[in-house]
């Protein structure tokens, strides 16, 4: 009876931390897709050095960046689920030579992001909902 009841309960316990990931990133893409009436939005920011984890590169900016945005909007980090794996976040000349024309690629669980930045201290941010 009792290995019954641990079961259920360790069943029970890993369908409510489903529900709360999934509840957590419901309400994270619907911040960013303003009730999911939108497909993609434009955001922009500034950052301080601190708000930068690790050394200061453009991938660095970037997802401070977009984090920065996300919390404001309300989401946690969690919700947001920024990818961590180098292939699904790089940052590239548009125009080759140009330093101007860095644009960065960020992956998420609520989908995707073109970061880049201005002359001054802003950072502009494209979001893009995954289809």
């Amino acid at each position: 009876m009792t290995k019954i009841n641990f079961t259920f309960l360790a069943w029970g316990l890993m369908l409510s931390s489903s529900a709360h990931a999934s509840d957590t990133f419901n309400l994270c893409e619907s911040k960013f897709t303003d009730a999911f009436t939108l497909d993609s939005k434009a955001f922009t920011t500034t950052i301080s050095n601190e708000e930068i984890v690790g050394p200061s590169t453009r991938i660095n900016e970037a997802r401070a960046a977009i984090l920065k945005i996300s919390r404001n909007l309300g989401c946690s980090d969690e919700g947001l689920a920024l990818t961590a794996f180098e292939e699904e976040q790089k940052c590239t000349e548009v125009v080759p030579g140009n330093p101007f024309s860095v644009s960065c690629y960020v992956e998420a669980k609520v989908g995707y992001f073109f970061v880049t930045k201005d002359l001054l201290e802003n950072i502009h941010v494209i979001y893009n909902r995954w289809d």
